[in-house]
């Protein structure tokens, strides 16, 4: 099985877990096309890039995500995750792996007492949470990526155009939802935690020593 096959049996098996849990209510397998120089992609819709890239409203991007169905998980309060990987020849040379939250928690915040007695939205009905994307990305690129101005990986919080937060390595999949799950469905993930299966990072690290002196994000190696 090569490296990008190995990804996106990883992605199945982990919808799959999730699905089974019931933290998502509607979800799309991924799948991988052939793209120019021998590239691979793991993808799941149609919805180009350049939407994140546009002048745009969060909210105007979270609802053309929500239409076109470009996610690969909906969790149950609205929020999306979606994945992208690829691959040259063996080799992972970009990732984009993002977490959109509902803007409009606003609902579940003024009928707390409806959503109290589940799980799921424990974390968020409280008032003072504000919704706050972020996405991993991983660009192994020469024409791209710089040292500390532009890690080969980092975090991006809140859309901000030149928040680059350094991440050790690309993050695999199993990683990515469990940071997510973790931090976002704390509550959550205490009791689902075990039906979601885990695996090690087999990705090396990328990040510089320079990188290494500012605050970063660690990813568990192999």
């Amino acid at each position: 099985m090569s490296n990008i096959e190995r990804i996106l049996h990883q992605i199945n098996i982990l919808t799959s877990d999730l699905i089974k849990t019931g933290l998502c209510d509607d979800q799309n397998f991924p799948h991988i096309i052939k793209l120019k120089n021998h590239q691979k992609k793991i993808c799941i819709g149609e919805l180009g890039t350049n939407i994140f890239l546009r002048n745009v409203s969060y909210k105007d991007i979270y609802y053309e995500m929500l239409r076109k169905r470009a996610y690969n998980f909906k969790m149950l309060d609205g929020a999306m995750l979606l994945l992208e990987y690829t691959f040259q020849n063996e080799e992972i040379i970009h990732h984009r792996l993002s977490f959109f939250p509902s803007p409009d928690l606003l609902e579940y915040q003024q009928n707390e007492e409806i959503y109290l007695e589940d799980d799921v939205y424990l974390d968020i009905i409280n008032k003072q949470v504000v919704t706050v994307p972020l996405r991993f990305d991983y660009e192994n690129q020469e024409e791209i990526a710089e040292k500390i101005e532009h890690p080969v990986s980092h975090l991006t919080i809140g859309q901000y155009e030149n928040c680059r937060i350094p991440v050790s390595s690309a993050v695999p999949p199993s990683l990515f939802i469990d940071f997510i799950i973790r931090n976002f469905y704390h509550t959550a993930y205490h009791k689902y935690c075990s039906g979601i299966r885990k695996y090690k990072n087999e990705f090396a690290e990328s990040i510089y020593g320079e990188e290494k002196e500012l605050v970063y994000i660690g990813i568990p190696p192999y």
